[in-house]
């Protein structure tokens, strides 16, 4: 935290501790590595055009902006989902505040094992924090859960 809202904010997270910080899986962007693959395989004639190279690393440059866009956070005390690289969108709820928590996995999803989680709070109906393309997703809401019963 700044020194500029320290005296407002004390020291009320000052034994927080951040546990995991993650991004979406590289494999949770399987369907834009099949386009690069079709591109690739189908925009050329005998030899690689080069056309067809550089839209595949222009695809590549968007999966790599993509996924560096979301960051998901665990501390000790919170979870928090950023979303931006620059604008920023952050969500966070703390995690002795939350009440339900979903995991939702296609069956894609399931044989490469990544998948989504949404965490929603004691204080809302709705989902408040979802963190997209997690590896191992029922692995990591089990961790949650746990820091939340304080085990």
């Amino acid at each position: 935290m700044s020194d500029r809202y320290s005296s407002i904010a004390g020291n009320r997270y000052e034994d927080e501790q951040q546990r995991l910080e993650l991004r979406p899986a590289w494999r949770s962007y399987w369907k834009w590595y099949l386009v690069i693959t079709v591109v690739l395989f189908f925009c050329s004639d005998n030899e690689l055009s080069e056309g067809s190279i550089t839209l595949a690393v222009m695809l590549s440059v968007i999966v790599v902006i993509m996924r560096f866009r979301y960051l998901f956070i665990v501390t000790s005390r919170r979870v928090i989902s950023r979303v931006g690289l620059i604008a920023r969108n952050t969500n966070e709820i703390e995690i002795r505040h939350t009440r339900e928590f979903k995991v939702r996995q296609g069956i894609i999803q399931r044989i490469l094992n990544y998948g989504d989680i949404e965490i929603s709070s004691a204080a809302s109906s709705g989902t408040e924090v979802v963190f997209s393309g997690i590896i191992s997703p029922q692995d990591l809401k089990e961790a949650i859960r746990t820091v939340r019963n304080g085990w």
